[in-house]
């Protein structure tokens, strides 16, 4: 449950980071032209390198996920099987977050990080896990298995776990590219069309990491 819960962080590197949700030239309350830039072009906080860097520790993040979930069974206290167990943690862990969002806005005196909201936080996890998309297909059946917020999170002194296939080293390790390309999100792909037109963003530079 360690690594699973590492490997979640990774996921979701940048849905926790506080500066996903504010554009990057904004002071204490963004304007009009920066919040249509932002979900325009994903253009954060976060610079060209660090985004590069959140990309590739996703990728390496799902690909220990599936992993986990390829070589080893995890059965529940009737001795049923859990499929995708991995998987099906990091979705439980985003409907905490967006429960936890919904509660917060509800009430007075609980804030979030700035500019995070309800709304952006879905946005963000949508480019993450595209509803029509393998993921996005499995993060809806954890939504609709969840019904109060006592049963979010599994409860693992219950479960037991096996090999299901016996764990091999990978023949080669994954790339850099490889990496990349799996820990793309539509954001991701966002913030590079930005880049090529420099974020159409008037009086305002912005130099590319080397």
């Amino acid at each position: 449950m360690d690594l699973v819960s590492l490997c979640i962080i990774g996921v979701l590197i940048n849905v926790l980071d506080f500066r996903t949700y504010t554009h990057r030239a904004a002071g204490e309350e963004m304007s009009k032209f920066e919040k249509e830039q932002l979900a325009k072009f994903d253009c954060n906080g976060l610079t060209s390198s660090e985004r590069q860097a959140c990309q590739y520790v996703r990728g390496l993040a799902l690909r220990m996920l599936q992993w986990i979930d390829d070589h080893y069974c995890v059965r529940d206290a009737e001795a049923k099987t859990v499929d995708g167990f991995a998987f099906h943690c990091l979705f439980t862990f985003v409907e905490a977050l967006r429960i936890y969002m919904r509660e917060a806005e509800q009430q007075d005196g609980i804030s979030s990080a700035p500019n995070c909201t309800r709304v952006s936080l879905d946005n963000q996890l949508e480019s993450l896990f595209p509803p029509n998309s393998s993921q996005g297909l499995i993060r809806t059946q954890v939504a609709r298995s969840i019904l109060e917020v006592e049963y979010l999170l599994p409860r693992t002194t219950k479960y037991s776990v096996a090999e299901s296939k016996k764990p091999e080293k990978p023949s080669s390790r994954i790339s850099l590219e490889e990496a990349m390309l799996l820990g793309e999100t539509a954001a991701d792909r966002r913030f590079k069309e930005g880049l090529k037109t420099n974020f159409s963003m008037e009086g305002i530079s912005f130099i590319p990491a080397i």
